[in-house]
C-alpha cells in the first residue's frame, strides 16, 4: 500500500558570478584565502571548518558536451558557463522569478529539497575542452580540487564539515562559504568536494553528463541539454539530508577546462520561500547525444531472503504512481506515454522473522548461473535493443536487456545474464547496483521527502529508466523477486 503519493521533483540550475571564499563554523581552524583573479571583492573572508573530511573518492572525468538557454555571448578564454539554474521534480528546467538587487537571477522554491541544481558549460575563446570532474580530493593538498567548482553562502543541512558524508549510515549536509572565496585554503576544498560529490552522471559517478544523458527533460518528454551550445552537464538533486534553509542562498560556480584556465564566475539565488506555489518552466528545445558508463563490482556473498512489499513505478519526478488497472490476469497495469523517463520502484521486507534484507541487484559469474543478486528482475520483452551484453550501461556502447519467454528463474546461463544485465542499472543513490535505505529513498511525497512508499519496507531498490533501454510499445510483464521469496509482477504498457 502507498503510504503517500504523488509529488514534486525538480532539476535545479544555476547562474551568477562571484569569487573563492572561507567557511563558516565556530571554534574553527582559519586560513587566509587568496582570491580568484576572475571576480572582485570588497573584503578578506577566513576559513573556518570543524571536522576532518571523509571521502578520497577519485575523480572520473568526462568530456561530454552541455548547452545553454540564452542567447551566447562572445566566449571568454576558460570554460564558459552556458546554463546556471534549477529543474523541478518533473526534470523540467526551470526559469528565474526575477534578479535580486546585485542582478543575480532568483530561482524561488517552496521546499528547499526535491530539484535539482544543473550547470553547463562549453569551451571558451582558447578552444580548449570543459572539464568533467565534480570530485577530486585530497584532505591534505588544497591544490587538488575537481574542474567544477561550487560554493554556497549558507550551509545546506546540516551544515557538516566531513566531506562527501552523502550515504548511509550517515548523511550530512555542506558547509557555507562566505564571501565566496576560491581561494587554496584546505577548507575550501573541502567545501567545494562535498558539494561536488553530490554532482553525479547518470550512473552515480561524481562527473558531468553528455547530451545524452542530459538530467533536464522537455515538452516533447526528451532528455538534453538546456543549451544547444553547451557540451558538458552537471546535476545534483537536492535531498533532504543537504536542503536549502529558507530565505536566500548565492551559490557560486566556475568550471575549468582542460588547460587548467577557469572562465568567468556565475551566480545565483535559490528562494525558499514555504509560500511559493512554484516557477514557470522553460520550453526551449535542444539536441541529444551520448552518455557515461559504469561497470558495478559483483557482490559475492548472497543476502537474507525477502518479500515483495511494493512493486510499480515512480514518475521523472520520483512521485510513485497508482495503476491505471488491471491486466486480464490481475496484475497491476501502469500505462504510459513513453518507454523511459520513469523509476521502477520494489521495495522489501525480511522473510521468516529476520532482521533486513539482502540488497544485492549485481552479482555475476559468465560461467556460473548459480552466481545470482539478492533481487532477480524478468521481463517478458526486450528493453532497447534487447541487447544480450551484460551490464552495457556505459561508453563505447549503451545497449539494451533481453526478454525472457517465461519468468522462470530456472538455473541457466541466460538467465542469470538476463537478471544480471537489468540489476546493473538499479542505483542505490551513489552509483552502486544495490538497495536503498528510507533516508535515501528515490521516491518523493508531497510534503517533499523521500522515504519508502511501504511502511514495513526494509529496502528499496530504484532503476531508472533511460533511452537506451527503454520499454518497447505495448505491454510487457516484469517479474521480480528477492531471493528465495514469491514472484511479483506488474505489466507496463506504453502506449506512445
Amino acid at each position: 500500500m502507498l503510504r503517500r503519493w504523488i509529488g514534486v521533483n525538480v532539476a535545479l540550475m544555476i547562474v551568477g558570478a562571484g569569487c573563492g571564499g572561507s567557511i563558516g563554523g565556530a571554534g574553527s581552524p582559519t586560513a587566509t584565502p587568496r582570491c580568484s583573479p576572475d571576480v572582485t571583492v570588497s573584503s578578506t573572508p577566513t576559513a573556518t571548518a570543524s571536522a576532518t573530511p571523509t571521502s578520497s573518492r577519485t575523480q572520473r572525468p568526462s568530456s561530454t558536451p552541455t548547452a545553454s538557454p540564452s542567447p551566447a555571448p562572445a566566449p571568454e578564454p576558460g570554460a564558459n558557463i552556458t546554463f546556471f539554474g534549477l529543474a523541478a521534480a518533473d526534470d523540467v528546467p526551470l526559469q528565474p522569478i526575477g534578479t535580486d538587487a546585485n542582478g543575480r537571477p532568483v530561482f524561488e522554491r517552496r521546499f528547499g529539497q526535491g530539484f535539482s541544481l544543473v550547470l553547463e558549460a562549453r569551451p571558451g575563446s582558447n578552444r580548449q575542452r570543459v572539464g568533467g570532474s565534480a570530485f577530486n580530493y585530497d584532505p591534505t593538498d588544497p591544490f587538488v580540487r575537481p574542474d567544477l567548482q561550487v560554493l554556497l553562502s549558507r550551509p545546506l543541512g546540516n551544515g557538516s564539515p566531513a566531506v562527501c558524508d552523502n550515504s548511509s549510515p550517515n548523511f550530512g549536509g555542506i558547509p557555507a562559504v562566505e564571501p565566496p572565496y576560491f581561494s587554496e585554503a584546505q577548507v575550501i576544498s573541502d567545501a567545494i568536494n562535498d558539494l561536488g560529490c553530490r554532482f553525479v552522471d547518470g550512473t552515480g559517478n561524481p562527473s558531468g553528463r553528455s547530451d545524452s544523458d542530459a538530467c533536464t527533460m522537455f515538452p516533447d518528454a526528451t532528455f538534453h541539454f538546456v543549451d544547444a551550445l553547451s557540451t558538458i552537464q552537471f546535476c545534483a538533486r537536492i535531498a533532504a539530508a543537504f536542503r536549502f534553509p529558507e530565505g536566500d542562498t548565492v551559490v557560486t560556480a566556475r568550471v575549468r577546462d582542460a588547460g587548467g584556465q577557469f572562465g568567468p564566475v556565475r551566480q545565483m539565488v535559490v528562494r525558499i520561500n514555504p509560500t511559493a506555489s512554484g516557477s514557470p518552466t522553460l520550453t526551449h528545445v535542444p539536441t541529444a547525444t551520448a552518455t557515461p558508463s559504469y561497470t558495478p563490482t559483483p557482490v559475492p556473498s548472497p543476502g537474507p531472503p525477502g518479500e515483495i512489499t511494493f512493486f510499480g513505478i515512480a514518475g521523472a519526478d520520483s512521485a510513485p504512481l497508482e495503476p491505471t488497472g488491471e491486466d486480464s490476469e490481475g496484475r497491476p497495469l501502469f500505462e504510459r506515454r513513453f518507454g523511459r523517463g520513469f523509476y521502477l520502484v520494489i521495495e522489501a521486507k525480511p522473510l521468516g522473522g529476520l532482521r533486513h534484507v539482502g540488497r544485492s541487484a549485481f552479482n555475476y559469474d559468465p560461467t556460473d548461473p548459480a552466481v545470482r543478486p539478492d533481487l532477480q528482475v524478468l521481463l517478458s520483452r526486450p528493453l532497447g535493443d534487447g541487447s544480450t551484453a551484460v551490464c552495457d550501461n556505459g561508453e563505447p556502447t549503451f545497449g539494451g536487456v533481453p526478454g525472457t519467454d517465461s519468468p522462470d528463474f530456472r538455473e541457466t546461463q541466460a538467465v542469470s545474464d538476463a537478471i544480471n544485465d537489468f540489476g546493473c542499472r538499479v542505483d542505490d543513490g551513489t552509483g552502486n547496483p544495490s538497495g536503498r535505505s528510507d533516508s535515501d529513498a528515490c521516491t518523493m511525497f508531497p510534503d517533499a521527502t523521500f522515504h519508502f512508499v511501504a511502511e514495513d519496507s526494509d529496502v528499496q531498490f530504484c532503476a531508472f529508466i533511460a533511452s537506451s533501454f527503454g520499454f518497447p510499445p505495448g505491454d510487457t510483464v516484469v517479474s521480480a523477486r528477492l531471493r528465495e521469496g514469491q514472484v511479483r509482477q506488474i505489466v507496463i504498457r506504453v502506449t506512445g
